[in-house]
C-alpha cells in the first residue's frame, strides 16, 4: 500500500518523476506513516527512470592517474587530425605525433588516415629517422587497432596502449597539442582552405624551438641536444654562430653532458609539474568504487541517427561489472556486448527491477572465480592522462602464490580475514552489543 502510494505521487505525467523532496511533499499532502521520509528517498533513489534520464548533481570522478616518462622515445602519444578541405596536395588529415618527455612534435599530413597510410607513415617519416619507442598510446580509431598495425608494433617491440571509449582525456599529450596546431594553422589559412598543408613544416619549427612551459627546455634541446638555427638567428647574425671548430670526441662529451643535464632538470619540472597537477585535479574528484558483479549505467555520448541528444536517454543499462582493469578501469558487459571504460562514465544502478540475464551472468562471475582459466592475451588500456593498468587489488582470477602453496582466490582472502570464532559463549545486550560474560561464571 505504502509503495502504491509514492509511486502515484512520483511515477505519472501529474507527478513528472519530480525529486526526493517534492515527491515527498505530494504524499504529505493525503498521508503520513511512520518512516515515510525514508520510504520516499528509498524509491525515488531506486526509480529506474530517474537513473536513467536524468544528470548527477554531482559528477563523479576518478583521481588522476599519472603517466612517469623519463627519457626520449619512452612513450608516443599518437592521433588523427581532421577532416579539412582537400588541399591542392590531395591531402584531408593531419596525423600528429608528440614525445611525451620531450614534448618533439611531428604533424603529417596525409590524403587519409587508413591503416596502411598510418604505419607508411610512423614508420618510413619517424621511426626511420628517431628510431622506435618503448610504447605507442592511440586512441580506438581503427587506423590503429588495425592488423597491420599491430603486427608492425609487435615487431618493433613497441607495446601498444589505447585509450577507453569517450574519453580523450587518457591521450590528453596529443589532444592539447592539437588545440595548439589548430591556431597556428588558422592564423596563416587562405581564405579558400586549399593550401593549409604548406606552412605545416614551419609551424613545428616554431613550436619546437620555443621553451615548453612544464619542461623549461626547448624540444629541439632535450631531442637533438642543441637548438636549430632560425631565420632570426642569421639575420641578425648572433656572434654565438661562430664558434672554433672543435674535435668530434669533445662535441660529442659536450652533448652528452648538455643532453644529460636537460633531461634531469625536465624530469624535475615534470615530476613537480605532475604533482602539483594531480593535486588540484583530486581537490574534486568523487570517487564511486565498483566490484565485480555490480550494476552500473554508462553515460549516452554517441548520437542515435534521427534522434534529437537533447531528448534520448543521458544513460544507457544496466551493465555489470564483471573486472576491474588497474585502479580506474572496469569492464563490463550485457547481454549483446563487452567493454572497458573509464570510472568517470559509470554510476550505480540502484533499481531494485533487473533482468533476468543479470543472476545467470553473475553466477557466470562467481564459477570463474572459483576454476582455473588461461590468461587470454587482453588490449592494454590507458586510464586518464595516461596511465598505464596497474593491477593494485587482488586479482578476481586465481593466483599461484608460491609453486607449493595452493591457489588462492578473492573469496579466500577474505576468508582469511575472517576472525577466528571462539568456543566460549557469548551474550548479546539489548543495545545490540556483543559481550562476553565474566570469567568467574565460568563452569
Amino acid at each position: 500500500m505504502r509503495k502504491e502510494v509514492i509511486k502515484v505521487c512520483h511515477e505519472p505525467a501529474y507527478s513528472a518523476h519530480q525529486g526526493e523532496k517534492k515527491t515527498l511533499d505530494r504524499v504529505k499532502n493525503g498521508f503520513h506513516w511512520y518512516g515515510l521520509s525514508a520510504d520516499v528517498t528509498h524509491f525515488v533513489a531506486t526509480c529506474h527512470i530517474c537513473g536513467s534520464e536524468k544528470k548527477n548533481n554531482v559528477r563523479l570522478r576518478a583521481p588522476l592517474q599519472s603517466y612517469i616518462s623519463g627519457m626520449p622515445l619512452d612513450r608516443l602519444h599518437i592521433d588523427a587530425l581532421g577532416p579539412f578541405p582537400e588541399s591542392a596536395s590531395g591531402n584531408r588529415y593531419i596525423l600528429v605525433i608528440v614525445d611525451q618527455f620531450t614534448k618533439w612534435t611531428e604533424a603529417y599530413a596525409v590524403p587519409n588516415i587508413s591503416s596502411y597510410v598510418t604505419a607508411k607513415c610512423l614508420v618510413e617519416e619517424f621511426i626511420a629517422r628517431f628510431g622506435a619507442p618503448l610504447e605507442i598510446h592511440t586512441d580506438q580509431g581503427s587506423n590503429f587497432q588495425s592488423g597491420l598495425f599491430k603486427e608492425i608494433c609487435s615487431l618493433l617491440e613497441v607495446t601498444q596502449t589505447r585509450t577507453t571509449p569517450y574519453h580523450p582525456a587518457s591521450n590528453g599529450q596529443v589532444e592539447r597539442f592539437n588545440r595548439t596546431l589548430l591556431q597556428m594553422i588558422r592564423c596563416y589559412v587562405d581564405s579558400g582552405q586549399k593550401h593549409w598543408d604548406e606552412k605545416l613544416p614551419l609551424l613545428l619549427a616554431a613550436y619546437r624551438s620555443t621553451p615548453h612551459s612544464i619542461t623549461g627546455y626547448t624540444p629541439n634541446k632535450l631531442m637533438l641536444g642543441r637548438e636549430v638555427h632560425l631565420p632570426q638567428d642569421l639575420l641578425f647574425r648572433d656572434q654565438s654562430l661562430r664558434k672554433d671548430p672543435i674535435e668530434p670526441s669533445t662535441y660529442v662529451e659536450r652533448l652528452q653532458e648538455g643532453l644529460q643535464e636537460a633531461h634531469r632538470d625536465a624530469r624535475q619540472f615534470l615530476h613537480a609539474s605532475q604533482r602539483r597537477q594531480k593535486k588540484l585535479y583530486d581537490l574534486r574528484s568523487a570517487e564511486r568504487k565498483f566490484s565485480p558483479g555490480d550494476l552500473v549505467y554508462v553515460s549516452k555520448l554517441s548520437r542515435s541517427k534521427g534522434k534529437s541528444p537533447k531528448l534520448q536517454n543521458v544513460w544507457d543499462g544496466p551493465f555489470l561489472v564483471t573486472k576491474q582493469h588497474g585502479p580506474v578501469l572496469y569492464e563490463i558487459r550485457n547481454q549483446t556486448k563487452q567493454m572497458v571504460l573509464h570510472h568517470d562514465r559509470l554510476k550505480s544502478y540502484r533499481s531494485e527491477d533487473f533482468p533476468g540475464w543479470v543472476n545467470r551472468m553473475r553466477k557466470e562471475i562467481t564459477s570463474d572465480v572459483a576454476e582455473l582459466q588461461p590468461m587470454e592475451e587482453e588490449p592494454i588500456y590507458a586510464d586518464e592522462h595516461g596511465s598505464t593498468d596497474v593491477e593494485e587489488d587482488p586479482p578476481l582470477s586465481p593466483v599461484n602464490v608460491g609453486n607449493s602453496g595452493p591457489l588462492r582466490t578473492r573469496s579466500h582472502i577474505l576468508k582469511a580475514k575472517e576472525p577466528i570464532q571462539s568456543n566460549t559463549p557469548h551474550v548479546q545486550t539489548r543495545s545490540g552489543r556483543t559481550v562476553k560474560p565474566p570469567k568467574k561464571l565460568d563452569m
